[in-house]
């Protein structure tokens, strides 16, 4: 499988298991840092997000149509290839677990409901996350989960995200899952709770210093429920 940096030229990022190898994740890695470098943080991001952060978003918002959009039979998690390319999904797992600003976008992209955040606006949050509309939106959006009963979780949207982020940590070798497992323990905890505890545990035994992680696994051992749950 390949990957594109910002000039669209080719690079590999994927064994022939479908892992990512040390030498192939340090040479995502190595790239996206130059490249952040020598044109500038937002400048870098915008290139090596547009490809898949696109079909991150588009697999959401299709997220109950079969073969992502196409006609036929309901499908609640769109995971084929023609969602979300195992390469695109190698590059969005190695940059959350590097900026996470990004991490964070995928987590408002699923606590937003279909037709609420369309990819140029998801973009933007990631690529200018300091920008004070930006802000305030990140700040709205987490806070209505837990003040704003009537903002319930979209669920063939949050089920298409966590079957992506399932892939996406299976992709990554060990020691570097732990965004991947963070951002689904959180939108299961989002969903009404089931199973987030236990995914958070497998992002914090593979990363320790995981706060994402801990935050939702203290929300799960102090019965915290979204709003919705809470008083819905």
């Amino acid at each position: 499988m390949t990957g594109f940096n910002q000039d669209g030229a080719r690079f590999e990022v994927m064994g022939a298991d479908g892992t990512l190898t040390a030498s192939q994740e340090e040479s995502i890695l190595e790239k996206y840092r130059a490249d952040r470098r020598e044109s500038g943080v937002a400048e870098a991001d915008k290139a090596w997000l547009q490809s898949p952060l696109s079909a991150w978003s588009r697999a959401l918002e299709q997220a109950g149509e079969s073969e992502c959009g196409g006609p036929g039979q309901q499908a609640e998690a769109p995971t084929s290839d023609r969602c979300m390319s195992l390469a695109q999904m190698a590059v969005l797992a190695v940059l959350i677990g590097e900026t996470l600003p990004i991490r964070d976008g995928l987590i408002v992209s699923l606590i937003y409901g279909k037709g609420n955040l369309d990819y140029p606006r998801l973009l933007d949050l990631c690529v200018h996350p300091h920008e004070a509309d930006n802000v305030t939106l990140l700040c709205d959006i987490l806070d209505s989960a837990f003040k704003d009963g009537d903002s319930r979780p979209d669920l063939p949207r949050c089920r298409a995200g966590l079957a992506l982020l399932d892939r996406m940590a299976g992709i990554m070798r060990r020691g570097h899952k732990a965004q991947s497992h963070a951002v689904a323990a959180y939108t299961l905890w989002w969903m009404g709770g089931d199973g987030a505890a236990s995914k958070a545990e497998e992002a914090l035994a593979d990363d320790a210093q995981c706060s994402l992680a801990a935050i939702v696994l203290n929300l799960t051992v102090h019965s915290i429920l979204p709003a919705w749950k809470e008083f819905g």
